[in-house]
């Protein structure tokens, strides 16, 4: 039962950490996503929290 969640689990840390070294690469950080897509932390956040609740 646990085998399937596992398994994504790992994928998601694995394409997280992907994700993360091509961007870190292109030195392009959260705060430039943000202010790019046109939200603010406070927007963000908001949107963050409704998602988890």
């Amino acid at each position: 039962m646990l085998n399937p969640l596992i398994r994504t689990l790992v994928k998601v840390v694995v394409a997280s950490l992907i994700v993360g070294t091509i961007l870190s690469h292109f030195s392009i950080t959260a705060e430039q996503m943000i202010k790019e897509s046109g939200l603010s932390y406070e927007r963000v956040e908001d949107m963050a929290r409704r998602g988890l609740s």
